[in-house]
């Protein structure tokens, strides 16, 4: 079974729209929505469509959101070990056929942690840039100042089931108790690259990330971090900054632990 996490930032016509691909009563998978902003109309379309309705009288970060519903779920006694999540960005769509090919292919190959190939528009032309080689400081000054990015691997090379460094955690599919052995997100991260970290703690560990590239969706991305000055770019610049710290220092033998919620 997969347990679909969606977080809404005001989202909520994303996640219609969403929905309207997806058989919400499906045998495979169950859909639950964190409702960051309190959306009555949200509440509602949930309650109506056999979805899962999760919210905090708090707005959380990217990964305390996760975590949060995995922390719920849990709590209920609502999934099992072998069961997965997958974290899905609500402006990502993805077909019920695709979600399929997705889940039998995971389970054939009992792989823990798996992305599939995103795009950036319907005609599945402009690829986006979801898998990559860990960044170092230098590759994020180069990314958020220059916008040249040597991390980003080329999916137009890619045919077959590939191990990779990380994902973009616009859609992350992982084994439940492989989640929950690592502790899931670090809530550190208020926004922006707890996707990396995580693969990093996962990759210590001897888990890789599977990329499937025969298995499509759309993602349908904003891309604040990408204006200057913004409240996102320096989200961004900071969990960087933090990332890049921790990753040096784990090099010379020093360990740390995560913030979460679990």
């Amino acid at each position: 079974m997969i347990n679909i996490v969606i977080v809404s930032h005001g989202h909520t016509e994303f996640i219609y729209n969403l929905v309207n691909l997806l058989n919400t009563s499906s045998d495979f998978y169950n859909l639950y929505v964190k409702d960051n902003l309190k959306d009555n109309a949200l509440k509602h379309f949930c309650s109506k469509n056999n979805i899962g309705y999760i919210v905090t009288d708090n707005s959380l970060g990217f990964g305390a959101n996760n975590n949060e519903v995995v922390r719920c779920l849990n709590e209920n006694h609502e999934f099992h070990n072998d069961d997965y999540f997958l974290f899905l960005n609500p402006d990502v769509s993805i077909t019920d056929d695709s979600l399929r090919e997705l889940y039998n292919i995971t389970i054939q190959n009992n792989y823990e942690l798996v992305t599939v190939n995103l795009f950036r528009d319907n005609e599945l032309t402009l690829s986006d840039n979801s898998i990559r080689t860990f960044p170092t400081i230098i590759d994020f000054v180069s990314s958020l100042l220059f916008r040249q990015n040597r991390t980003i691997l080329n999916k137009n090379n890619i045919s077959s089931h590939t191990k990779v460094d990380w994902c973009a955690g616009s859609f992350i599919l992982i084994k439940s108790n492989t989640f929950i052995s690592i502790g899931g997100f670090d809530e550190s991260y208020f926004m922006y690259c707890e996707d990396v970290d995580l693969c990093w703690r996962l990759k210590d560990k001897g888990i890789l990330v599977t990329y499937l590239p025969e298995v499509k969706a759309v993602h349908y991305a904003q891309h604040d971090n990408r204006k200057l000055m913004s409240k996102a770019f320096f989200w961004h610049l900071k969990s960087a900054l933090r990332f890049s710290l921790k990753s040096t220092l784990h090099s010379l033998g020093f360990s740390f632990g995560i913030k979460s919620r679990l």
